[in-house]
């Protein structure tokens, strides 16, 4: 998907061979497409996004991550120099559910196994 200097960002698919994070950032508006588009960029090419307001790691998550552009999240995990898009979802808070994070590791799961 994105290729950078420093890291690369990429589409993780699950068993089922959907791309999940792919369907979700096709649903939003241009504005929205573009806000994310440019985290995604700026993480290839810096490596970093320094504000948690648009990029967190989550604790006790086991390496599971949010791009964030409120009310919008989505979830992804890195894999040697590649950040893998697991599913997005809206929520209006800044805690993110339990639910979202298991479905982030069930996708890397998935992912990684190639069951897909």
């Amino acid at each position: 998907m994105i290729k950078g200097r420093v890291r690369n960002v990429d589409y993780a698919q699950s068993a089922n061979g959907r791309y999940h994070a792919q369907e979700f950032l096709a649903k939003l508006d241009d504005s929205q497409k573009t806000k994310f588009t440019k985290l995604f960029e700026r993480m290839a090419e810096t490596g970093k996004i320094w504000n948690k307001q648009k990029f967190k790691v989550l604790k006790g998550a086991d390496g599971i991550c949010e791009f964030k552009s409120k009310p919008h999240r989505i979830m992804c995990w890195l894999s040697g120099s590649t950040y893998y898009l697991t599913h997005g979802f809206t929520k209006d808070d800044d805690e993110t559910p339990p639910e979202e994070i298991g479905r982030a590791k069930r996708i890397r799961r998935e992912h990684l196994s190639g069951r897909h």
